[in-house]
């Protein structure tokens, strides 16, 4: 699969795997959240201890990628673009440059 293509299919496909990456992040945020709700003195190496402000931005960030990047993007735009053309007849997206442009730029959102 060229990384720089314009076919909806791999397009939608990028689109997925963007989704799943937002999804490993996103637990893995969650995860540092759930650890220092067990074990508030844990010390975190490269990081230090999590202070309040550190959980409220980690909450906000899990919050804010789990709904922008895994509910909008996988169903939106991964099987929007994946399914969507064949479902109607068509042989490709409409604008397909335009496809592509669109998850370079969630992609550089992230």
């Amino acid at each position: 699969m060229k990384i720089f293509t314009t076919n909806h299919r791999a397009l939608g496909i990028l689109y997925l795997l963007l989704s799943l990456a937002a999804v490993a992040i996103g637990t893995l945020l969650s995860l540092i959240m759930r650890i220092h709700r067990v074990w508030p003195a844990l010390v975190f190496p490269f990081w230090g201890q999590v202070k309040p402000e550190d959980y409220l931005a980690l909450v906000t960030m899990h919050g804010t990628l789990m709904i922008f990047f895994v509910l909008t993007v996988a169903p939106q735009l991964g099987l929007a673009s994946l399914v969507l053309p064949e479902q109607i007849g068509a042989r490709a997206m409409a604008f397909p440059r335009l496809n592509a442009a669109a998850f370079w730029l969630t992609l550089i959102a992230l």
